[in-house]
């Protein structure tokens, strides 16, 4: 009976070990993945907008300029949040209505949902996934 029950700690210790595993490579993979869109989308819109700026601004650039697709300004709300700049919040701000809709398309609109994010991912300021990559950004 007790050699029962250590076999069955043991497994239980390995299976346990495996998942943990398997939970860090998941949290790896998607960090990298955020880090590199960050990453992409800073240096996309540092091109455009100018070198010397630091990735929020030009991440607010984007976002304030209504020749861009509402896709990409979505997407530079998203990559601000994730940067998590306190600086970003004035321009976040400027674009959020405090209205956030049940269903919204990314295309047609900014989305006000994702500023939503963004401002509260800002102001908590907690991001788990960007202690690996932030410090990479160009």
């Amino acid at each position: 009976m007790i050699q029962l029950l250590s076999k069955y700690k043991l497994q239980l210790f390995y299976s346990s070990a495996i998942a943990a595993g398997i939970l860090a490579f998941i949290f790896l993979v998607t960090t990298t993945w955020i880090g590199s869109s960050v990453k992409e989308r800073c240096i996309d819109a540092k091109r455009i907008y100018g070198e010397n700026l630091t990735c929020t601004q030009a991440l607010s650039k984007r976002l304030d300029d209504e020749a861009v697709s509402y896709e990409q300004r979505n997407n530079a709300i998203w990559a601000l949040g994730q940067i998590g700049d306190r600086e970003a919040l004035s321009t976040l701000y400027t674009h959020y209505s405090g209205d956030v809709p049940n269903k919204e398309s990314y295309t047609k609109s900014l989305s006000q949902y994702e500023l939503f994010k963004a401002i509260n991912l800002i102001e908590s300021g907690t991001n788990i996934t960007a202690f690996v990559w932030r410090h990479n950004l160009p």
